[in-house]
Formats: structure tokens, sequence, C-alpha cells
């Protein structure tokens, strides 16, 4: 039960983080993403305590096992070519990483469109 407990305490903390982050950047005159901002936040919350309290720890590995999934789909090609990956490493990293970001990079394009549509209303069809 107490493990539950922390989990949900963790989980409300991180969407605290969240719910703040959003909040700061509606304050800020340049657009940055809410989540870049809670997570900026708890950042500097956590550098201040100089340790993770331990339902914080617990959520945050429960999270981080499972985001895995995200990095799946740019993986996959290296996986299936064990010998070019022994041979082209670097290169396979950075394409990797890059892709990744792109796919972060869309993902943010297609809420902050999804968004501008939810505040101007969305046409008539």
């Amino acid at each position: 039960m107490r493990r539950l407990l922390d989990l949900a305490a963790g989980l409300a903390g991180l969407a605290a983080f969240n719910w703040l982050g959003g909040r700061v950047a509606a304050w800020l005159p340049v657009r940055l993403p809410g989540s870049v901002l809670g997570a900026l936040l708890l950042l500097a919350a956590l550098a201040m305590c100089k340790r993770v309290p331990r339902p914080l720890d617990g959520s945050a590995a429960l999270l981080l096992r499972h985001l895995v999934l995200f990095v799946i789909p740019s993986l996959v090609p290296v996986a299936l070519t064990l010998g070019a990956a022994r041979e082209h490493g670097v290169f396979i990293l950075l394409v990797t990483t890059a892709g990744t970001a792109l796919t972060a990079a869309g993902c943010a394009a297609a809420m902050q469109a999804v968004a501008s549509r939810q505040r101007t209303g969305w046409p008539d069809a």
C-alpha cells in the first residue's frame, strides 16, 4: 500500500511541475513548451534539495522504464543489421539521435497546431 501511495505522490509531483511549467510558459513572451519549463523547474528544485525524494524516484523510474518505447522505431534497423552497426556505430548513433529529435520536433509542431486550433476554434466543415 505504501508503494502505491509513493507512486501516486511521485506522479502527482511530476504532474504539478508539468502544470507549473505550462503556467510559466503562458506568462513568458517567448514561446517555450510548458513541459520543458516544468522539467527545468523540477531540475532546479532537485538541485536545491540535493537529493531525489523517494516517491519521485520511484515514479520517475517507472516512467523511464517505458519511455524507451519512443526510441524503438529508430533502433530496430540497428538490431537487424548488427554487422553494419559495429562498422558504422558512430554514424548510426548520430542518425538515431537526429531521428529521435526530428520525431520529437514533429510531435511538438503537431501539438502546437492542435493547441492553436483549440484557442482560435476549429473551422466548420
